[in-house]
């Protein structure tokens, strides 16, 4: 596999998009319910599992391309791993919301 088909560059900016890592849990989420390895997960899709790595805990950027081989890795569409990305936005956007509303007074 050649690098052009990886996006190498870090995100290690404090000003990184939430995305990455939500898109990360997802992923790490699905391959941890089917039980695979990160290894098991690189033979399926051909991404190297340091990469597979670096995507779950949201440092890289991975492109749409590398972002499809994954999808089709775990056996689901794209489309399932950016709607649970999606979902985990709407969660924490909730959590964060409680927090800061003051208590209900009666």
């Amino acid at each position: 596999m050649g690098t052009r088909t990886l996006d190498r560059r870090r995100s290690d900016s404090p000003h990184r998009a939430p995305i990455l890592d939500r898109f990360g849990v997802a992923v790490r989420g699905r391959r941890e319910r089917l039980h695979l390895t990160r290894a098991e997960l690189e033979q399926r899709s051909g991404i190297p599992r340091n990469y597979i790595g670096s995507i779950e805990r949201g440092e890289i950027n991975p492109t749409l391309l590398t972002q499809q081989r994954i999808a089709l890795g775990l056996g689901v569409r794209l489309a399932e791993l950016v709607t649970e990305a999606e979902a985990n936005a709407e969660l924490d956007l909730g959590a964060a919301l409680s927090e800061a509303s003051p208590p209900a007074t009666l």
